[in-house]
C-alpha cells in the first residue's frame, strides 16, 4: 500500500491515519514512548495483535487469507476505521469474527491457561504459595518477568517445543500423584473437556496403569492442552 492512500477493503485505519510523507504529517501525534509517528503503528497493532490474542495466533496474511479477510471485515463492519482507533470497537470486531464462534479450540495452552485449567478441572486450590510459584519456574513462564515489554507470547511455536513439552508431561505427572486420589480421570475428562473428549483419550485412560498415569495423561491429552 503506498504512503497516503486508504482503502477499506484490504487495510483498515482510523479516519485520523496520517501515513509518513503525506500532507500534515508533521502535525501528526508522536507516541512519546516509541518515538515514532504514533499512526503509523497503532491500525497495525488493532488488526493483528488484538485478533491474534483473542482468537487465532497463528493467523497471517499470507497462509490464512480468508481468516485475515474475515477479520478486516469484521473490523470494517463493527466502524473502527471511522472510530478513530478505539479499542473497544475492535473488542465488538472480534465478537463479529466468524472464528469467534468456531467450535474448535485452536489456541495452544500457555503455561499460565494450562495450569489454572488443571486446577479448575481438579477443584482444588495449592495447598502452599510456593506451588503456584515454582509450577510457573518450572513451565517458563515466571510471574511478572516477561522479559519484554511486549508481554509473554500466546502463539504455540512459543510453548510447545520439546523441552517445553517435556516440562509439562513432569508437572502433570507431579500434580497427578498428589491430586489423584477420589479423582476418576474418565469422569474427569468428560465434566472437564465435555464434547470435545477423544475416544482414543478415554480409550487411554481406561488402558493405564494406575489413576496417577491415568490423569497425567489426560492433563497432556491433546484436547486439554487446547483452548
Amino acid at each position: 500500500m503506498t504512503a497516503g492512500t486508504k482503502s477499506t477493503t484490504v487495510d483498515i485505519f482510523p479516519s485520523w491515519y496520517t501515513a509518513m510523507g503525506a500532507t500534515g504529517a508533521k502535525s501528526a501525534q508522536i507516541d512519546k514512548i516509541s518515538g515514532k509517528l504514533a499512526t503509523e503503528c497503532t491500525p497495525e497493532l488493532a488488526k493483528n495483535t488484538a485478533y491474534s490474542s483473542a482468537i487465532l495466533p497463528e493467523i497471517t496474511k499470507a497462509e490464512n487469507p480468508s481468516q485475515y479477510q474475515n477479520w478486516l471485515t469484521a473490523l470494517q463492519k463493527a466502524g473502527y476505521s471511522t472510530s478513530g482507533g478505539d479499542l473497544p470497537t475492535v473488542y465488538a470486531a472480534l465478537i463479529e469474527a466468524p472464528e469467534a464462534w468456531d467450535a474448535d479450540m485452536r489456541k495452544f495452552k500457555t503455561p499460565e491457561d494450562f495450569v489454572f485449567s488443571t486446577w479448575r478441572a481438579l477443584d482444588v486450590s495449592p495447598r502452599q504459595p510456593e506451588e503456584v510459584l515454582h509450577s510457573f519456574d518450572l513451565l517458563g513462564q515466571r510471574q511478572y518477568t516477561p522479559g519484554s515489554p511486549a508481554g509473554w507470547p500466546d502463539t504455540s511455536k512459543s510453548w510447545d517445543g520439546s523441552d517445553a513439552l517435556m516440562h509439562r508431561v513432569l508437572w502433570a505427572s507431579r500434580v497427578a500423584g498428589r491430586y489423584e486420589q477420589g479423582v476418576d480421570p474418565v469422569d474427569l475428562a468428560a465434566s472437564s473437556l465435555g464434547a470435545y473428549v477423544r475416544p482414543e483419550t478415554v480409550t487411554a485412560l481406561r488402558r493405564a496403569s494406575s489413576s496417577t498415569q491415568a490423569l497425567a495423561l489426560l492433563l497432556m491429552s491433546p484436547e486439554f492442552q487446547r483452548r
